[in-house]
């Protein structure tokens, strides 16, 4: 988890969008159809990145392939 956040607020038709760390920082504006997409998106982790390789977070994510541990047998 990070501290970087972005905040909205509703503006016109829209939304405005800016850095949580920086609140006087510029602003993003999204009009209703550009929003709710990405809101129904984000909903459905459509947007869902991959993990990071082990060699950026130090842990490994393989597992064992043998077959009790998998559960197939055979």
């Amino acid at each position: 988890m990070t501290d970087e956040c972005v905040q909205m607020k509703p503006s016109g038709a829209g939304v405005a969008l800016h850095d949580s760390k920086n609140p006087f920082g510029p602003e993003f504006q999204a009009g209703a159809d550009t929003w709710r997409p990405f809101l129904t998106g984000a909903k459905s982790d459509y947007f869902e990145l991959p993990a990071p390789p082990s060699a950026v977070t130090g842990r490994t994510t393989r597992r064992s392939s043998s077959p009790a541990q998998s559960g197939r047998h055979g």
